[in-house]
């Protein structure tokens, strides 16, 4: 089964995760992996789909993430309600913008995750981002054509059962991971430059003690006898730091980058720290 995210969204491991799901794998049937940045919710659902006596908890601090994957889970009209959204009347920069002023002006969590999963597929590259004032202000994207998640959906919702949504800082989160527990790890990357960051969705920034801070709840989750694995930019401080804190390090080239244009993206190394 290929699994593929609901929503479009830079940073998404969907292209990593026959890389990355071995080194997660849980030590026992009771063993529960903790998505701290849920992000996509791709690695949730690809582990719960190659691991089947286990169950998991996704993770992430926006809201509208949580939301998405609470309303996958329990609503079993999710794509009927998505489908309304993806028509070429809608695949306009008017309608964009007239269904984002609706997603920032709504107070239906339900409608805001179906509006969510059209402006991410319409936006910008999948470009994720929130002002201070907690409004969506992705650009239009311009896209010619645009394919309904009919099969993501769908997946998303065969696993509704096993896994569990929690909205919270990452030290509240990994502190619930005890002993055969796996936690992942996939947090705003560290910048490689003061003038070349991109560190969080939302108008919050995720600075260099959050980082160090984070480094510290996995070794904390480690001692509890939990299996950790973080992804990151191969920044030197912060692969030291992970090395000092007693990971086993993997440098990868991964080509990266916004541009709409394979042939523009840059490769950059990423790092992959290990505690097991």
């Amino acid at each position: 089964m290929k699994i593929t995210p609901i929503i479009k969204i830079a940073g998404s491991k969907a292209r990593q995760l026959d890389e990355l799901l071995p080194h997660l794998a849980p030590k026992n049937t009771g063993s529960v992996l903790y998505d701290v940045f849920g992000g996509s919710g791709v690695v949730t659902i690809g582990w719960l789909s190659r691991y089947t006596a286990n169950k998991a908890v996704f993770n992430d601090a926006l809201p509208i993430l949580c939301d998405l994957m609470q309303q996958v889970k329990t609503d079993k009209e999710f794509t009927k309600h998505v489908r309304r959204f993806f028509k070429p009347t809608t695949n306009t920069p008017a309608a964009f913008e007239d269904l984002r002023e609706r997603f920032n002006s709504s107070k239906s969590s339900a409608d805001r995750a179906h509006i969510f999963v059209y402006l991410t597929r319409h936006c910008f590259n999948g470009l994720v981002r929130f002002n201070k004032a907690g409004r969506f202000n992705s650009p239009f994207g311009k896209y010619e054509n645009v394919g309904f998640p009919e099969d993501a959906i769908s997946n998303y919702s065969r696993f509704g059962s096993r896994y569990k949504v929690l909205r919270s800082d990452f030290r509240e989160c990994m502190q619930k991971a005890k002993d055969g527990d796996v936690v992942y790890i996939d947090p705003p990357y560290a910048p490689w430059s003061d003038t070349a960051s991109f560190t969080t969705y939302t108008g919050d920034s995720f600075g260099d003690q959050d980082q160090l801070d984070l480094i510290d709840a996995a070794v904390g989750c480690y001692a509890r006898g939990a299996t950790v694995v973080a992804h990151n930019n191969a920044v030197d401080w912060l692969v030291k730091a992970y090395a000092n804190a007693g990971a086993e390090i993997t440098i990868t080239p991964r080509r990266r980058g916004i541009s709409c244009r394979l042939d523009t993206r840059v490769a950059m190394n990423e790092m992959m720290a290990v505690f097991k």
